[in-house]
């Protein structure tokens, strides 16, 4: 009974040091598992930063766009100064970004009024803008298939 003892406490204690082995190993994998919570906690945080401040570039460009619109619209058009244009919004065409030998892409205004819309319009039919020693033209934002059935009906493209 003495040796059954002897076994059984030897037993024992090789199992716990077998527990106490893959308990060290566990708490190695947590520390590990721990740390790359933390970085990527950290990366995550200055993501969000960077995003912030793309976000506040961008309503930045956005404003700016919109004045220098409005601007031009006014100095080239001789609109009134008491003619309010509400800009809604103005932003660059969703097309790629040109090679520097090709023209630019075009620029979407939306005004919060019709009627300004068209005045805007009438006005820039009627007198040739140039913008940096570049024409620009005035139009209704018409969608592709529109445009290329105006361009069929004048002639001006191939169908």
């Amino acid at each position: 009974m003495k040796e059954e003892l002897e076994h059984f406490k030897r037993d024992i204690n090789q199992r716990l040091r077998e527990t106490a082995k893959e308990l060290a190993s566990q708490a190695t994998r947590i520390d590990e598992a721990e740390q790359r919570v933390g970085e990527i906690e950290s990366w995550s945080m200055e993501a969000n930063e960077a995003l912030l401040e793309t976000l506040k570039q961008q309503r930045a460009l956005q404003e700016k766009l919109t004045e220098q619109e409005e601007q031009l619209l006014r100095a080239e058009l001789s609109l009134p100064s008491e003619m309010e244009l509400q800009i809604q919004r103005a932003h660059r065409a969703l097309a790629p970004k040109p090679n520097s030998d090709q023209p630019p892409r075009s620029i979407i205004v939306n005004f919060l009024q019709y009627t300004v819309k068209e005045t805007v319009l009438k006005k820039a039919w009627q007198k040739k803008i140039q913008y940096e020693g570049r024409a620009l033209s005035f139009d209704h934002n018409y969608a592709m298939e529109v445009i290329q059935k105006r361009k069929e009906y004048t002639g001006g493209g191939e169908g």
